[in-house]
């Protein structure tokens, strides 16, 4: 299952899912994932002389979704501007 999401400032502008009910994000979940996005994600500071990674990959929980396993996301910044 893929799922797409465009965030920018911690507000979701867009979000793919596909139609088979039981792999829906619910509300709760995808409050979960943005709220790790932003703060995992969309404050890191670049140290001196390193390059800043414009993406990332980690295992999430969300409890809706599968409260026994692991959904791995891939967050990749399209910009400086906070688009995530």
């Amino acid at each position: 299952t893929v799922f797409a999401l465009m965030v920018q400032h911690q507000a979701l502008i867009s979000l793919v899912q596909p139609d088979y009910r039981p792999h829906l994000l619910r509300p709760s979940d995808l409050n979960l994932l943005l709220h790790y996005v932003s703060t995992r994600c969309g404050s890191q500071q670049p140290q001196p002389q390193q390059q800043q990674q414009n993406y990332h990959w980690f295992p999430i929980c969300l409890p809706r979704f599968h409260a026994s396993g692991f959904l791995h996301c891939f967050v990749q910044s399209l910009s400086d501007n906070g688009l995530t």
